[in-house]
């Protein structure tokens, strides 16, 4: 999140799924980047997923 809110400030202020259709491209192309365990969890995530992630926070 600190990455993508660098390249753009205004994603602070966005809904829910504005920034989960931010983070699963970003998520995508950094996967080879986690430890596989994660990579696992992240393999089939789709941009719902990640909305109903963000919502627990």
């Amino acid at each position: 999140m600190e990455k993508l809110t660098k390249t753009n400030p205004n994603l602070y202020y966005s809904s829910t799924t504005e920034i989960a259709h931010a983070l699963f491209p970003f998520i995508k192309e950094h996967m080879n980047r986690m430890p596989v365990d994660e990579q696992a969890l992240f393999r089939n995530i789709t941009v719902r997923d990640i909305e109903m992630l963000l919502s627990f926070r």
